[in-house]
């Protein structure tokens, strides 16, 4: 019997028996990445890259020493060099490239993290480093680039890749996959508001992008299992004139390898960002 087999059996029973305490245990869980180690595909990109880091002592790449900034936020237990195919595409065409490791991910500081956090990291970023032209964000740094976009956000046109409608489906999908009953269920969304300082209703995307009146590209993978493609639907369906590119096949994370999504969203920023600007 695997691990998580086992994850799911004391879950199932402890959640009965102290749903409390089985809901904490799994709030923990959830929120605190293991650090994977990079591919061989990024490590050309990162030797082209330049390490520093932000105010906030988190760790960056910058890939370009001018032009405006694109700002890249990754996905949970990824990292900056995730970006390694869109860098030098981009910096081709004159921006500069900035793709952050959010906090506890990476080589930034931490050991627990949550999408409010995430977006925290990259409205610090973007003070710093903006006006940006345009934020690209990954699964739930795509999520962290949409909240961070409701609150303020100086950018001119957003990509949210493989990302998330809202945290409520998030922590169901987890709640499913670990096991947590009923019983824990409830007591661990209440644990996750509490934890973050944010009520789910306040961090449903889909709602928050209906106010968003910037270019926004959505791609996601019709085959994505850890993100259901219907996400993105729900977003494009909110996002003001957002356009929505569906994949087959990629799933989740080759995503952010295929040549043709990298193309896209350089197509993106070649006519998105320049009408921002003589606007």
């Amino acid at each position: 019997m695997n691990s998580m087999n086992l994850i799911r059996i004391a879950n199932r029973v402890g959640g009965r028996l102290a749903p409390g305490l089985t809901a904490r245990v799994a709030r923990r869980m959830l929120m605190t990445p293991r650090r994977l180690p990079t591919r061989p595909w990024e490590q050309a990109a990162i030797n082209a890259g330049e390490r520093f880091t932000l105010q906030n002592g988190l760790s960056a790449i910058s890939w370009g020493s001018k032009g405006p900034v694109v700002l890249c936020l990754h996905g949970w237990e990824g990292r900056a060099s995730q970006f390694a195919c869109f860098a030098p595409r981009l910096v081709e065409i004159g921006y500069r490239v900035i793709a952050v490791d959010a906090p506890a991910h990476g080589r930034s500081p931490g050991k627990e993290a949550n999408p409010l956090v995430f977006m925290q990291g990259l409205l610090e970023a973007g003070k710093e480093l903006g006006p940006l032209a345009m934020v690209i964000g990954h699964s739930m740094g795509a999520g962290a680039a949409a909240l961070a976009i409701s609150r303020g956000l100086n950018v001119r046109a957003a990509v949210l890749i493989a990302g998330p409608s809202g945290l409520r489906g998030v922590l169901q999908r987890f709640a499913g996959f670990v096991g947590l009953p009923a019983a824990a269920r409830e007591r661990f969304f209440s644990i996750v508001e509490e934890h973050t300082g944010a009520p789910l209703e306040t961090v449903e995307i889909s709602q928050l992008a209906s106010d968003f009146r910037i270019p926004g590209l959505i791609i996601h993978d019709q085959d994505d299992v850890m993100m259901p493609f219907a996400e993105a639907q729900e977003n494009a369906r909110y996002w003001p004139g957002a356009k929505l590119f569906a994949t087959k096949g990629l799933g989740h994370n080759r995503i952010l390898r295929d040549a043709e999504v990298v193309s896209t969203v350089v197509s993106f920023a070649r006519f998105a960002i320049p009408y921002r600007r003589a606007a």
